[in-house]
């Protein structure tokens, strides 16, 4: 072996057990190794075609041997049609077989001489000859490491002469067929010569050496599932680098179609020359371009590419031919594979050549006539009939864009930079990675006709050209549109801020989190028809440019010009194998002499997009939460925008502090509305309040509370401290002040979703008692109660009940009203006193039954609760709750979630039969005034249902 010098391989076969075993003994690298390997499936189909080819093979042994027998004597040499294309010649002497030969035509590529039976091997027991070749043997897929310089590929893998004999050992098993004894050995006496192809790889074709060459060509190009046919001619000149394509396709959008392609690359300034032939229309035009020029990005990836060479992949069948499949990358993930008839020799048995990238065939091409000789003559000159010329904006198919067909094709591009700068070998391997694009740069793509689909969802990246500052370089996020609805889902992170909007027809919310240690705040609005029309946005018909790459990936480039609100222009890039937007890039039109430019805002940005999907698939962005009349999720929490807010609908004027600044107007949301408006993915009354958005930090605006008393409160919170009981009791003649209960805590509520939570903490209970704490969470939304409590650090216990069947949801179409607006307006002039601090108030009285009220001391106009008092006129008593910290913003929904310091070692479940003891708790009926146990539920005493934390 030239790789491996000198050595010797032992092949075993044994079909009782169908296996084969092969020894390796390298002699010169000191090194052996024994490897088992099973049968091949004769059921896989490219076996069984091979099956077809060996009966079809046998048949012609048959009839040769026929024929041999009928005349009692033959030549001393018989002649046997080994496949369509190869002969075996049996060179006899006597009876004896003294050589074989394979031949193609005149030439021979394999001779196996015998001379005479082993006595070595005749003096060896049957059992020691065809037993393992070593001591052991492996099944080659349980070897985990072999030897590295032997490519552990089972050999019957690289010799179709030892496939064969194993297919046809594996038949008989199977089929029960018999084969004939002769062709069993002219099979195997055609093994011996694979001996060098077991051991080492193929050598690769020397295309280097190659000065001129020619091969006519079929190819099929598969774009977007349809697939184009073409054919033609190439002629090269290595040597001087010039290239001749002539190429034919039948069928486009033009009629049948004739185009020759001369590229002389040897020259300084190379030139290209494109003559294009309606032969129906009988209109033609030639066009002389300058070398085109190439993104130095992807000139160094071509450059490094071409340092790689064609390696070995595997033995495979072509056309009933023996081929040996070499293997080599081309630019943007696409490999070549070239089949090669080795037994033609390396540089004149090229029979096809394929393209793949990520496991797919993007283009076949089947090589005729392959020829190399220098008497092949390849001008670099146009044909004068032609009458090329150097204007491409003039000529009959200027009209029809194919005097631009060098601008649709990037295989041709990279192939015309190949043949300047390249070894012969890798521009051969461009070329033949052209082949097919014929019929492709003649057909004109289609604009993209976004808004027909239904709705789409997808994640970006955005680069904002304009203020290309750190943060502006941070922005991604994700996009989904109901293109039929109307509805737009858009969140995105600005550094270290996360911005999320929804819209919907009438209605805009948007919700800010700074960064991770802030909660996040909502505002919303609802859009009058002249804020949201705008009659400047209108999709325009996109213009083909040219096709490009977005990293590997080959894109179509589509213009659309003047169709944003400033006449932007929006340039977009189509993948040409999945159909989907990679980029989107919006322009700003050039400044006019004289004209204001102050309100143009100039979006300027480029959108990279991945994961494109068809659908409106908002749930990735949005938790829905419960049930809600509101267009934004409920959990937002969001009020209304007021007029001084961090939310701008009109932009941030230049005084702002840019530090206190999110999003400046235009800076990522102007580039993805204009640019989605422009392919028809937003409404001009989505994209207009969009594109004129500005946010700043909400951290800078103290939170305005919503008035108490308003439809328009939704969520609550506060920290209180309760006193219990506040009046003292009557003994004899005076009143004694008797020992009170105080605690404090917290109360969050969701006054729509009906959830609520309290947790207080009562210390110095009794002296065996230093601690209390309860928590209770109700989910009214849920139809769930949760309860825990701890008596100081020993004791713990927690309780969950179903709730719906006793005090169930609101019927769907019940509308929200405010439970405070049940109260009664009192008289002014109350003090609230509060650790030595006194507020005016306001009283404010409701009654929860016949014998409870609760009055309300509110301050700030209605907007702050103060204080809270229950009075029991039946029980002669009365209790206090001081608030503080009195909130009517969005609440983070994990507070009613059970978190993990409810884990209770063992938790009770609790039926509804307690729910009237929950029911008639007074705060519960204070802010869920619906609340009413169903008398349908049988009562009980309260000793038999009351749980144990009750009694």
């Amino acid at each position: 072996s030239p790789r491996f010098g000198g050595g010797d391989i032992t092949v075993v076969i044994n079909p009782e057990q169908k296996v084969m075993h092969s020894l390796f003994r390298l002699q010169d690298a000191h090194e052996a190794e024994c490897m088992s390997y099973v049968f091949p499936d004769v059921t896989q189909a490219e076996n069984v075609r091979r099956l077809k080819r060996l009966r079809w093979r046998r048949q012609k042994v048959d009839e040769l041997m026929e024929e041999w027998k009928k005349t009692g004597s033959g030549p001393r040499t018989l002649h046997v049609q080994w496949t369509p294309k190869v002969m075996l010649d049996i060179v006899l002497e006597g009876t004896a077989v003294q050589q074989v030969k394979l031949r193609h035509g005149e030439v021979v590529f394999k001779t196996v001489t015998f001379s005479g039976g082993s006595d070595e091997m005749q003096e060896l027991p049957h059992s020691q000859v065809f037993g393992l070749p070593g001591e052991k043997c492996p099944f080659a897929k349980d070897v985990k490491d072999p030897m590295v310089r032997l490519k552990q590929k089972a050999p019957h893998q690289r010799s179709s002469a030892l496939h064969d004999f194993l297919l046809m050992l594996a038949d008989s098993e199977v089929s029960g067929e018999s084969w004939p004894e002769l062709f069993y050995v002219l099979n195997a006496v055609t093994i011996p010569g694979d001996v060098a192809v077991l051991i080492s790889d193929p050598e690769p074709p020397d295309f280097n050496s190659l000065d001129v060459l020619a091969f006519e060509y079929q190819s099929t190009v598969v774009v977007k599932g349809v697939r184009h046919q073409s054919q033609g001619s190439i002629w090269a000149n290595l040597r001087d680098r010039i290239f001749r394509l002539q190429g034919e396709a039948k069928r486009t959008k033009v009629g049948p179609l004739e185009m020759d392609l001369v590229v002389d690359g040897g020259l300084d300034s190379p030139e290209v020359y494109a003559n294009v032939n309606l032969t129906d229309e009988r209109e033609q035009q030639c066009v002389r371009y300058p070398y085109p020029t190439m993104n130095p990005n992807i000139t160094s990836q071509l450059e490094a590419i071409s340092a790689q060479h064609l390696q070995f992949y595997a033995i495979s069948e072509l056309d009933d031919e023996d081929c040996a499949i070499f293997v080599a990358p081309l630019a943007r993930g696409r490999w070549i594979h070239l089949w090669i008839d080795l037994e033609k020799g390396a540089n004149e048995a090229i029979l096809r050549s394929e393209v793949h990238r990520a496991g797919q065939v993007l283009r076949s091409t089947d090589v005729k006539r392959w020829l190399t000789s220098d008497d092949i003559a390849v001008s670099s000159r146009p044909k004068s009939a032609w009458k090329c010329s150097s204007d491409p904006t003039r000529g009959s198919l200027a009209h029809l864009g194919l005097n631009q067909v060098h601008k649709r094709s990037v295989e041709l591009q990279d192939s015309l930079w190949a043949i300047h700068n390249s070894l012969p070998e890798f521009a051969l391997r461009e070329m033949l990675g052209l082949t097919g694009d014929v019929s492709v740069m003649v057909e004109t793509p289609d604009p993209p006709q976004l808004w027909r689909m239904p709705a789409v969802s997808f994640k970006f990246s955005l680069v904002n050209q304009k203020h290309s500052s750190d943060v502006s370089n941070q922005v991604s996020g994700s996009f989904a549109v109901d293109l039929r609805r109307g509805h737009l889902r858009l969140m995105t992170t600005v550094g270290p801020a996360r911005v999320a909007v929804v819209y919907e027809p009438g209605f805009l919310a948007m919700q800010v989190r700074e960064d991770a240690s802030k909660r996040p705040v909502c505002l919303s609005k609802s859009l009058d028809q002249r804020l949201e029309e705008s009659n400047h946005l209108i999709t325009g018909a996109g213009i083909f440019d040219t096709v490009e790459t977005i990293g590997e990936e080959i894109c179509n480039r589509f213009t659309f010009v003047g169709t944003g609100p400033h006449q932007e222009t929006v340039v977009v890039w189509m993948s040409i194998e999945d159909d989907v937007v990679r980029r989107v890039s919006i322009i700003p039109p050039s400044p006019v002499a004289g004209q204001d430019t102050g309100d143009r805002g100039e979006y300027t940005g480029m959108l990279d997009l991945r994961e494109w999907e068809v659908g409106y698939h908002p749930d990735e962005l949005f938790s829905q939460g419960g049930a809600s009349t509101e267009p934004a999720p409920p959990e937002w929490g969001c009020t209304k925008l007021d007029s001084d807010s961090w939310l701008r609908l009109d932009g941030i004027d230049g005084t702002d502090n840019p530090d206190d600044v999110i999003l400046q107007t235009g800076e990522v949301l102007g580039p993805i509305a204009e640019g989605m408006a422009a392919l028809g993915l937003l409404s001009p009354r989505a994209a207009f309040p969009l594109s004129r958005i500005a946010v700043k930090k909400p951290s800078m605006f103290k939170p305005v509370n919503v008035d108490m008393f308003s439809n328009d409160l939704r969520t609550l919170s506060f920290n209180f401290r309760s006193m219990f009981p506040l009046e003292g009791r009557s003994e004899g003649a005076g009143i004694q002040l008797v020992d009170r209960a105080e605690a404090e805590g917290e109360v969050a509520v969701d006054l729509v979703r009906r959830v609520l939570y309290i947790k207080s903490r009562a210390q110095s209970v009794s002296p065996g008692l230093p601690l209390v704490e309860s928590t209770l969470l109700f989910r009214g939304d849920r139809g769930q109660m949760h309860t825990m409590t701890k008596l100081g650090e020993q004791f713990q216990q927690c309780w969950t009940m179903k709730t719906a069947s006793s005090f169930p949801a609101p019927p769907a179409d019940t509308v929200y009203t405010n439970p405070f607006t049940r109260a009664r307006s009192g008289h002014d002039g109350y003090i609230v006193l509060e650790r030595n601090e006194h507020h005016n108030a306001q009283k404010h009285v409701l009654f929860l039954n016949a014998h409870k009220r609760v009055q309300l001391f509110t301050g700030d106009n209605g907007k702050e609760l103060l204080s809270i008092s229950l009075e029991d006129d039946a029980g002669g008593s009365s209790s206090g709750v001081l608030v503080d910290r009195w909130n009517t913003g969005p609440i983070d929904e994990g507070i009613f979630e059970p978190g993990s310091e409810w884990a209770c070692r063992d938790p009770l479940f609790v039926d509804g039969s307690v729910a009237p003891e929950f029911a008639s708790w007074d705060l519960l009926r204070l802010f869920f005034p619906d609340l009413v146990y169903r008398e349908e539920v049988p009562r009980r005493t309260q000793a038999e249902h009351k749980p144990e934390f009750l009694q």
